[in-house]
């Protein structure tokens, strides 16, 4: 290897050329080419730097200084013999440094060797023997003897400490100690060439060496001070805290040598203990103004080496030495980046956690600054890996119960407060939605989801945001307890109206919007709830037939409960037609639809309008016929025809009405409505069948049965079907004696109808009970039934007087006439009974009935057998006595019928006064006969 200097080559080229000079100095520090990636340095890349190309053939130059030593001889000047013999050794070394052949460059170094050997010896006090032996060094070297140059340097140091060439000798000397690994001595020679100060071509050069030196002994503390003032005077200002970037601000022939310092350190570093060390190291001494890099350099070194704990522990170290430094923020994402490299899940997010607290916009580490931009958008990444890390942990355990959740949402959060205007800001809001969804906080996810929606930037995500609104609100209602379910369902039902409203091409707004309608009717919010089912009952092209289905459902259910009923029958109509007829709610709408129709039918009437209201009732059989109301709808119907007094109506609905509903629990009633319409319509035997099926009902009261038997009874005896009537009356009375009137007036139409069929014997049966029953009647006896009693006694009076009548008087007359006087006593006691009642008009006509029966008594008398064998004055006799025994009758009839004549006084003049006084107009013809009826007055009479 070609190792030493090559700087004299131009002075002797020069010499041989022209005149002697002066050795050129040394233009630059030796080259370190690629030193930074070694472990140590390549002793090839630290000779001194070659020299400018000579012009001039070296050969040539050789060949002429032998020349003339061999022309001058003995002759010759031994000092110019001398510089001729120094100049060829140096050719020599030259020539052979440049040409491949090892044995002839052996030779010749050798040769050179000798000859440097020799004037040394021969010239001791030579001033260049500094030069000399720099070159005699250099052949040593190139003849394979360090240990020779190493000598011959060290004499260069000893014998001239003053020569400009004593720093190069001390360099040369410390590389090749170094290239035997004899760090001490070479820490020695390095120490004193760098002491010559910066101005030394080797200063640079030999300082780096110098702390490799100490390096490979172990001094790390010190190899480290001989680094970093290196790097001090080679980094410019406002270094980078990048190596790269750093290392990419050093010039170029600065750039090696700062790498390989950078590595030094590092390396120093890390033995020393790594993270603790640095932080150690600077506390005891003076920071450099590029401690930032020194750490990152570190970091990087164990990174390499894959020891990624090391490497976030160095970035942390920086940290925890500068926690305000500018360079802080980048540091702890180197940590960041580190444990990721490594894997390490949970100090990663443990060390993103403190970036996001500890460089946020309010912490501490900004005392009011504005935060950095750069900080800002790293932060940004670190709160979003946060907040995804703890949602992601809560998702897969099954054991956490919202406490994780609640974490991503904190987490979340402040990625919202500190980048409102974030590009991202509704995903971000929408996984907050999330976090605190399965974190249980459902109303707050409800919330936070809306406001996801509409009032963040839209995206493709929004609508997505608020059909969850949607869909938590809902959950939320069906948590909360039941006094805030409606306002629950409120939050729903307006979160659903604003999705359709806001994204009318979602594909759930219908489904949306039905379910706000059903939320709407629930909380009583009925007009809303039927706008709500319009837009989907009004949707083009037709909604799913179960929306719509469900939407007909609220409108009808929601017009029926705001009364409008109109309406709730066109929806319910709607309704029935979407639902199968095997499906339950088919029933259901027919019902309803049965009772919106009712409950319109059920205003008309209270309205008054019976008319209309029955024909709505019907209306329920016709458009509902299996509805459950029909039955109480038809009745209803009928019962509206009977107000509207529209009796044909009424009983087709009511005769058909049993047929319909056989099992029906309403036949008493309707036999009731349907035997008043027989009555209103004239149809009395209908009516009266229809009252006596009322009256076998067991199931009505007593009252009740009572009345209808004794309807049914009267309506008989209306119609003229005496029979029936007869019966009926008759079951009346074996029934319900009481009470007194009613069975009084039964007996009485008994005694009527006995009397009509001229059946004389049933006929006073029937009156003699009329009298009885008023003589029984004690507190119930009235002046009716007393009247009723008076007029069956004077009816009954007649009858015996017509009994008496017909006992005629034949002979012989003693046996006779004790039986006529016998009946007569008997009507007239019956008859005065009768008048005694004090009832005028049959006191009048008992009065009547009494002066004829004495009349007639008379008359009786006069016309009664004669004895055949009378003739003459004894016939004579005889009709004289028969008439003395007729005058007292006539004179008791005539005072009997002037009784009459006195009640004229009191303006009582009837039929019986009016045939009494023409009965006296006969019998006393002088005093009564000539006085018109209207001209009589008592007075005048008496």
């Amino acid at each position: 290897m070609r190792r030493l200097l090559r700087h004299l080559l131009l002075a002797l080229l020069a010499l041989a050329l022209s005149a002697c000079s002066a050795p050129s100095a040394r233009k630059g520090p030796p080259r370190l080419g690629d030193l930074g990636k070694q472990t140590e340095p390549a002793l090839d890349k630290l000779t001194i730097a070659a020299p400018a190309p000579a012009t001039v053939n070296p050969q040539l130059a050789l060949d002429n200084y032998r020349k003339l030593l061999e022309t001058k001889g003995s002759d010759a000047d031994p000092k110019l013999s001398a510089e001729a013999l120094r100049r060829i050794a140096d050719l020599q070394v030259q020539i052979a440094d440049e040409r491949s052949d090892e044995s002839t460059n052996s030779k010749a170094v050798a040769d050179s060797i000798g000859i440097y050997e020799k004037l040394l010896n021969e010239h001791p006090d030579d001033p260049k023997n500094d030069s000399a032996l720099l070159q005699l060094a250099r052949a040593y070297e190139n003849n394979g003897d360090t240990d020779g140059a190493i000598r011959t340097l060290l004499r260069l140091e000893h014998d001239f400490p003053q020569s400009s060439l004593a720093p190069d000798a001390h360099f040369q000397a410390a590389q090749l100690l170094f290239s035997q690994k004899r760090y001490t001595a070479a820490e020695k020679e390095y120490a004193t060439a760098v002491a010559y100060g910066p101005a030394s071509p080797f200063h640079d050069a030999a300082q780096y060496k110098y702390g490799w030196s100490l390096f490979k002994q172990s001094e790390y503390d010190e190899a480290i001070a001989q680094f970093l003032s290196l790097l001090d005077h080679t980094l410019p200002a406002n270094v980078s805290d990048d190596p790269e970037t750093a290392l990419g601000q050093v010039p170029k022939n600065h750039a090696d040598v700062a790498r390989d310092s950078l590595r030094a350190i590092s390396l120093s570093f890390s033995e020393l203990g790594g993270p603790s060390a640095i932080n150690t190291y600077f506390a005891q001494r003076h920071e450099p103004r590029f401690a930032p890099l020194l750490y990152s350099s570190l970091g990087a070194s164990f990174l390499e080496k894959r020891r990624f704990s090391d490497a976030a522990q160095t970035y942390a170290a920086f940290i925890a030495r500068q926690p305000l430094d500018p360079h802080a923020p980048a540091f702890q994402a180197r940590v960041i980046s580190a444990y990721e490299d490594g894997g390490f899940t949970e100090s990663i997010v443990t060390e993103k956690e403190r970036y996001a607290k500890a460089y946020a916009p309010d912490a501490p580490y900004w005392n009011g600054r504005v935060a950095n931009p750069d900080v800002l958008k790293e932060l940004r990444r670190q709160l979003e890996d946060v907040a995804k890390y703890h949602h992601a942990l809560a998702q897969h355990d099954p054991k956490d119960h919202g406490g994780e959740f609640l974490v991503a949402a904190g987490w979340y959060r402040n990625i919202l407060k500190i980048y409102p205007k974030d590009p991202q800001v509704t995903a971000i809001d929408l996984a907050l939605a999330d976090a605190l969804l399965d974190a249980g906080q459902t109303r707050t996810a409800a919330d936070e989801y809306l406001h996801t929606a509409y009032d963040r930037p839209r995206t493709d995500k929004s609508a997505d945001a608020a059909y969850a609104a949607v869909q938590t609100y809902e959950r939320y209602a069906q948590e909360v307890a039941p006094d805030h379910k409606n306002e629950a369902l409120m939050l729903a039902a307006a979160a659903s109206v604003k999705l359709a409203d806001t994204f009318p091409s979602h594909p759930q707004k219908l489904k949306v919007l039905t379910r706000a309608a059903e939320n709407l009717y629930t909380t009583g919010d009925r007009e809303h709830a039927i706008t709500a089912a319009a837009i989907v009952e009004d949707e083009q092209p037709a909604a799913p037939a179960d929306l719509l289905r469900s939407a007909w459902a609220v409108t009808a259910d929601s017009q029926f409960a705001l009364g409008h009923y109109k309406e709730a029958e066109a929806a319910y109509a709607q309704l029935q037609k979407l639902i199968p007829v095997a499906d339950p709610a088919y029933k259901t709408a027919v019902d309803q639809l049965a009772a919106s129709i009712y409950k319109q039918a059920a205003a008309a009437r209270a309205g008054g309008d019976f008319a209309g209201a029955a024909r709505r009732f019907e209306l329920v059989g016709q458009n509902a016929p299996s509805a459950s109301i029909r039955a109480t709808a038809d009745y209803d119907a009928a019962a509206a025809y009977i107000q509207a007094k529209n009796w044909a109506s009424a009983e087709r609905l009511l005769e058909s009405y049993t047929a319909r509903y056989p099992d029906t629990t309403l036949g008493g009633e309707i036999d009731k409505k349907l035997s008043v319409v027989y009555q209103n319509d004239n149809k009395s035997y209908a009516a009266a069948l229809v009252y006596q099926r009322i009256a076998a009902h067991a199931t009505e009261t007593t009252q009740i049965r009572r009345d209808s038997a004794w309807l049914a009874a009267q309506l008989y005896d209306q119609s003229q079907h005496d029979d029936e009537a007869m019966q009926a009356y008759q079951g009346y009375l074996a029934q319900y004696p009481q009470p007194i009137d009613q069975a009084l007036t039964a007996r009485q139409r008994l005694a009527d109808m006995a009397h009509a069929r001229h059946d004389d014997a049933a006929y006073e049966t029937w009156l003699r009970a009329v009298i009885a029953t008023d003589e029984q009647a004690g507190p119930q006896r009235s002046s009716r039934t007393r009247a009723l009693a008076a007029r069956a006694l004077l009816e009954t009076g007649r009858m015996q007087a017509h009994a008496a009548d017909a006992v005629p008087l034949t002979l012989p007359i003693t046996k006779s006439l004790p039986a006529r006087k016998s009946a007569t006593e008997t009507a007239i006691a019956t008859l005065n009974r009768a008048a005694n009642y004090g009832f005028t008009d049959v006191a009048t006509a008992a009065t009547y009935e009494l002066g004829s029966l004495y009349q007639r008594f008379g008359q009786a008398l006069l016309k009664s057998e004669r004895p055949r064998n009378l003739k003459g004055d004894e016939a004579d006799q005889y009709e004289l006595l028969l008439e003395e025994q007729a005058e007292p009758f006539d004179e008791k009839a005539i005072k009997t019928y002037e009784i009459n004549m006195q009640r004229i006084r009191s303006n009582v003049y009837d039929e019986w006064v009016s045939k009494s006084l023409a009965a006296l107009a006969v019998l006393a013809p002088a005093k009564y006969g000539k006085q018109e009826l209207k001209d009589t007055s008592y007075d005048r009479l008496h």
